[in-house]
Parts: C-alpha cells; structure tokens; sequence
C-alpha cells in the first residue's frame, strides 16, 4: 500500500456519491454490506469480478471494467472514474495523465504522480445508471458515446485522413507542372525536384494510410465491444423491468449484429469525408470563387 495515497483513500459511500453527481442520482450503500462481500480485490480474477458487477447491478448501476497500465492510459475515459486497491481503498480519479487528479478526504482536488507499478495493481470502474445504459444504445447515442470515449484515435483519424486528401492533390498539381512548365521550358533539373518532392509525398501517404487502417482497426475494435456490452445490459435490463422473455431479447440481440457494422462503418466514414470536403471547397474557392457556395448550399440542405 503506498502510505502517501492515504489521504486519498475513501470509503464506498463516499467515493460514490462524489461520481454519482455527474448523473444526479443518489446512491443508497452501506460500508458494511461491501465489506461483507469483499475482503480484498484482485484485478484479474474474473470471480471477483463479476461478483463486484452483480453487487452494482442490485445498485441500479452498470459497472464498467477499465484497463490501464499507467496514468496516461486514464486520457481518453470518461471522468470521474473509481480506483480500488487490491485491499478495498477506495479513490476518486477526475484527470489522468503522468500525474493524475485525486480527490482527497477533504474533497480538495489534487495531482498525484504514482508508480507504474503500483498502478497495475489498481483497479479502475466507470460507472453508468441503468437507465442511462438504454438510452445509450440509441443511435445518436452510440455515436456521441464513441466518438467521447475514442476522441484520441478519432482525432488521429481525422487528421490522417486530412493530409491523405492533401497528398491526393500531388498527382494532379505534377501532371500541371509537368505539362505546362517543365516540357516548354525543356527544365530536367526541375523536372527530378519536382518527380523527388512527390515521391516523397507518395511515400507519406502510403504511411499515412497504413496508420489510418490501424486507427480505424483499434477503435472499431473497441467501439464493437463497448456497444455490446451497452446493448446486452440494455436488453436485461428492459427484461427485468418490462418481463420481456429471453427469446425476445435474443431476437433484439440478432437485429442489433445486424446493423452494428453499417453503424460503425458510419462513423468512420464521416470523419474520413469531412477533410477531403474541406479540401474539395478550397479548391473550388481558391480556382472559381464564389462558386463554392454552390456546394455549400447543396450540403446545408441536403
């Protein structure tokens, strides 16, 4: 136990209703009903697990596994997030990063730089009120929940996708210098410049794409999960409430798979179009002017 994480350690009741303003509910939670059920919690094992899940579910709230082996780990997550000790010490986490933001006993908030290795041992939860784990697998949901939670990997995407549209333009600007320059002039040195500058592009974008793929790999991977998870908890939970039987809630489950991956091949989609339109508007502008508001107009109102 690291003795400078002291002041940090808060009860159950305590370090939930600090998370629990960000839903503006009130969680009812005894100590001694935890700490019945738990003497200690170990990360990896999946008993310990599901039991500590099964005791929030008869909470009312969904818990959330997140992985993480250092600080910086914790950027891309929706705060605030619960850390737990492997003895059952509970902390608030609002910011992550090489030091990340605690919440003492005092309700001061306060940058801690933590070990690595003590990092590992500790488990971190987000949680979620059943009854917002269905509206969150509506579509507009789904999408504003994914593009939260993966706003790193989306960012990395969109930017890749932004220079692959301005790399796009090299073949074209070089068929123009190379037609309308460098064959009248008779220029061979110019010529190698220009075919080395663009050979170096082509070399960028062919990266550039690769990363894009492995972006896009990641974060549909992740997505994928997150949406089943939310989507499964939705569904037992509208069971446990409605009655609904379990053959219907497989039915749900069946058509769900079924539009996930267009769902998802959506989002990517969208990032990947928004650069390559920016760069379609400005070279509109930049060789027709005013003409680009025809474009403009047709996507407003379309």
């Amino acid at each position: 136990m690291d003795k400078k994480l002291e002041s940090y350690y808060l009860s159950a009741e305590t370090a939930l209703s600090i998370v629990s303003k960000k839903f503006n509910i009130k969680i009812d939670i005894k100590e001694d009903d935890i700490n019945l059920r738990f003497k200690k919690y170990d990360r990896n094992n999946t008993d310990d697990s599901i039991q500590m899940k099964n005791f929030f579910l008869s909470l009312g709230l969904s818990l959330q596994d997140i992985l993480f082996n250092n600080g910086e780990d914790l950027l891309n997550e929706p705060m605030p997030i619960l850390l737990l000790t492997p003895e059952m010490k509970w902390m608030v986490c609002v910011s992550g990063g090489q030091k990340i933001k605690l919440v003492n006993a005092r309700g001061e908030l306060c940058y801690v730089e933590i070990e690595d290795e003590y990092l590992k041992e500790l488990s971190a939860f987000s949680i979620l009120p059943l009854n917002k784990v269905v509206d969150s697998i509506r579509v507009k949901n789904i999408i504003k929940n994914s593009l939260s939670m993966n706003k790193i990997f989306y960012t990395k995407y969109f930017f890749s996708s932004l220079f692959m549209a301005i790399f796009a333009l090299t073949i074209p600007v070089f068929s123009n210098l190379f037609y309308d320059k460098l064959v009248p002039s008779a220029s061979v040195s110019s010529l190698f410049g220009v075919a080395i500058i663009v050979a170096v592009f082509i070399v960028f974008e062919f990266i550039l794409r690769t990363s894009k793929d492995i972006y896009q790999s990641i974060t549909a991977r992740q997505d994928d999960v997150d949406i089943d998870i939310a989507f499964l908890e939705a569904v037992l939970y509208s069971k446990k409430k409605n009655g609904r039987s379990m053959s219907s809630a497989f039915v749900l489950w069946n058509e769900f798979q079924k539009i996930k991956p267009v769902l998802l091949n959506s989002i990517f989609q969208r990032i990947a179009d928004i650069p390559i339109f920016i760069i379609f508007l400005i070279v509109i502008y930049v060789n027709l002017g005013l003409v680009v508001i025809v474009p403009v107009t047709m996507f407003i109102v379309s």
